[in-house]
C-alpha cells in the first residue's frame, strides 16, 4: 500500500520464515512467503555476508539426502537461471545447478551427515530494471532515512558497497544510466541474502549472510531460500524470468523545455536559458551535449536541490534536480560556441541517447524530456548611415529600462569594439564613433538587450 506522501516509497514487510516441508515434486508457491507487493521498492548491491565454508562431516559417503530451496526477490518474484553452487570438502565438489522459472533449485542424492555450503550468483545486463525512478527513490531514502525500516532497501541503495547510503551511490547509478562501462568497482548485478537471516539493526543491515550452510545433512534440507536483490532496481521492475519481461514501459507526454533562438558569436561566452512549466514536477535529470562549443556550467535557482554529476571529456553535462512543486522553472546553460550562427544550429541539443528524464508527482515511471526552440521576441533596431564614413547611430525602442551590451565584430568573428550602458524606457539612440575605433571594412554589430539579441551588418568607408 502506498503512503499518502509524494515519495513513491512504501514500507515493505517480509515474512521469510516459510518452510518447504513437502517433497520436491510438490513445490510451495512463492505467494506463501507473503511478500508479493509490487507497490514497494527495492534494490541490491555487492554482498558482504559471511561465508563459514563447508566442513568434512563424520558420515559415510552415502547419497540419500536432498538440498533444495527457492530464490525470490523482496517483491516475491521468483528468479530463474540463478547459478547455484554446492560446496563440500569432498571429491566431486563443487556441484552446480540453476533455478527454474519458479525460482526452485535442488540437489538430490547428496551424502548425509556432511556439511555443505550453498552459494548463489547471477549476472545480468547493467540496464535490466534500471531507470530514473530508481535514482529518485535512492535520493528519497538519502533525504529521509526513516522513511522505511526495510533492511533490503539499505542493501539495495548502497551502490558503491561502502555500507552507507549517500549521494555517491546516486551518482554511480546515474553513471550507469548514462551508459558508462564499468561504473562500479567489483560491481555485481544481483546480491543474495539468506531469507532466514535476522538483521540485528534493519537500518544498518551490514554485514549480512549471503550463503547458507546445511550442517550434518540428515536426509533432507528443503528450506534453503534466498532473497535476491537487483543492483539499482528500487521499484522491482527487473526481468526475473525467461517467461516474463521487465515491467512494461509506459509512454506518456514528454516534459518540454524551451529556449529562445538567437544569433551567437564564436568564442563569446553566452547563456542559454531553458524554461519549463510543469506544476507537478518532482525531479528532473538533464543531460546536455554540445556539438560546436564548450559548456561551462548548468545552474538553476528554481530547484530545491541540485546534484552535479560529471563533465566528461566529450563535454557531456548532467544535472539531477529535485523540486517541490512550482508553476515555472528555468535552467541556465553557460557555454562558448566554436562557430557563429543561430543558436539552434550551433548548440545542437543532443538527446539521441534519451538520458534526460523527468518524474511527476504520482508517477511510478519516467518521462522523456524534449527541448525545442522558440523565436525571440522581435526587437526592431535601425542604424544609419550605412555605409558610414564617420559615425554610426543605432536606435531602438523599449518598454522597460534594461542593460545594453554592444559588440562589433569583423567578418572573421574577431571582436573589435564593445560598449555597455543602461537604456531608458521609450526611444533609445546610441552613436558610435566609427572613424576613431575601426578601420575601413565590413562589420557585424551584436546588440544584447535583456534576454534578447539582434545582429546587423554595416560598412565603414572613407
Amino acid at each position: 500500500m502506498k503512503t499518502n506522501t509524494c515519495f513513491l516509497l512504501v514500507f515493505l514487510c517480509l515474512s521469510l520464515n516459510a518452510n518447504c516441508t513437502d517433497c520436491p515434486g510438490d513445490l510451495i508457491s512463492i505467494s506463501s512467503h507473503s511478500i508479493k507487493d509490487h507497490q514497494h521498492f527495492v534494490y541490491a548491491m555487492t554482498g558482504t555476508g559471511t561465508m563459514t565454508g563447508p566442513m568434512t562431516g563424520s558420515g559415510t559417503m552415502t547419497g540419500s539426502g536432498t538440498i533444495s530451496g527457492f530464490v525470490y526477490t523482496p517483491f516475491g518474484d521468483p528468479l530463474n537461471n540463478v547459478d547455484i553452487e554446492l560446496l563440500a570438502n569432498e571429491p566431486n565438489f563443487p556441484k552446480k545447478t540453476n533455478t527454474n522459472d519458479t525460482g526452485y533449485y535442488e540437489f538430490k542424492d547428496e551424502c548425509v551427515d556432511f556439511n555443505y555450503e550453498i552459494v548463489p550468483s547471477k549476472e545480468t545486463s547493467n540496464f535490466n530494471g534500471i531507470s530514473f525512478i530508481d535514482v529518485l527513490l535512492i535520493y528519497k531514502l538519502i533525504q529521509h532515512p526513516s522513511i522505511t525500516d526495510n533492511p533490503y532497501l539499505r542493501i539495495a541503495a548502497d551502490v558503491n558497497s561502502d555500507q552507507r547510503v549517500t549521494i555517491s551511490d546516486l551518482v554511480d547509478l546515474l553513471k550507469l544510466i548514462f551508459y558508462r562501462p564499468n561504473p562500479f568497482v567489483e560491481y555485481k548485478s544481483w546480491i543474495f541474502v539468506d531469507a532466514n537471516f535476522v538483521f540485528f539493526d534493519p537500518l544498518n543491515p551490514w554485514p549480512f549472510v549471503s550463503t547458507i550452510n546445511p550442517t550434518f545433512l540428515n536426509g533432507e534440507s528443503l528450506d534453503n531460500d534466498f532473497v535476491a536483490i537487483r543492483v539499482g532496481d528500487m521499484n522491482g521492475d527487473s526481468r526475473t524470468s525467461l517467461q516474463t519481461s521487465s515491467a512494461e514501459y509506459r509512454t506518456s507526454e514528454s516534459v518540454f523545455l524551451t529556449y529562445e533562438d538567437r544569433y551567437v558569436v564564436a568564442g563569446e561566452k553566452t547563456t542559454i536559458r531553458l524554461k519549463g512549466k510543469q506544476p507537478d514536477m518532482e525531479a528532473l535529470l538533464l543531460n546536455v551535449q554540445v556539438k560546436y562549443g564548450q559548456i561551462h556550467q548548468l545552474v538553476s535557482d528554481s530547484f530545491d536541490d541540485q546534484v552535479d554529476i560529471e563533465t566528461s571529456p566529450k563535454l557531456q553535462n548532467a544535472l539531477f534536480y529535485t523540486i517541490d512543486g512550482t508553476e515555472e522553472f528555468q535552467i541556465d546553460i553557460e557555454f562558448t560556441p566554436d562557430i557563429s550562427g543561430q543558436l539552434k544550429d550551433v548548440f545542437d541539443f543532443d538527446f539521441s541517447g534519451q538520458s534526460s528524464k523527468a518524474s511527476l508527482f504520482g508517477d511510478d515511471y519516467e518521462r522523456s524530456v524534449r527541448i525545442k526552440s522558440t523565436q525571440a521576441r522581435k526587437l526592431t533596431v535601425s542604424h544609419f548611415p550605412n555605409p558610414t564614413s564617420d559615425q554610426l547611430t543605432i536606435s531602438f525602442s523599449l518598454n522597460n529600462e534594461s542593460p545594453i551590451f554592444l559588440k562589433i565584430h569583423d567578418m572573421s568573428g574577431r571582436p573589435v569594439f564593445q560598449e555597455a550602458w543602461y537604456s531608458q524606457k521609450g526611444l533609445n539612440t546610441k552613436t558610435i564613433n566609427v572613424k576613431d575605433n575601426l578601420v575601413p571594412g565590413n562589420y557585424i554589430y551584436n546588440l544584447q538587450i535583456g534576454d534578447q539579441q539582434v545582429s546587423e551588418s554595416f560598412s565603414f568607408q572613407l
